[in-house]
């Protein structure tokens, strides 16, 4: 993939997730999603040939995932759980 079509799907990715964290709170699935489009766009992750997780691709890619991830998805699937 030429790399001006990485960036243009990059920056439309970020857009999305910025409008629509502005109109919505996080969510695990928005968070899910994000990653699964990222790895996607980065060419470590097809969701239809994978079933694994795309985070876990993105850690492979990366070397690791961010130690700042957990804590917020942790938040974030407590308070999912709390609202069900």
């Amino acid at each position: 993939m030429a790399l001006s079509i990485v960036r243009a799907e990059l920056l439309a990715l970020l857009q999305r997730a910025f409008g629509f964290l502005s109109a919505n709170d996080p969510t695990p699935r928005a968070v899910s999603h994000f990653e699964t489009e990222l790895a996607r766009i980065a060419g470590v992750h097809d969701s239809k040939m994978l079933k694994s997780d795309p985070a876990f691709a993105l850690a492979s890619l990366f070397g690791k995932l961010p130690a700042t991830r957990a804590p917020p998805l942790k938040e974030l699937k407590r308070k999912t759980v709390a609202k069900a």
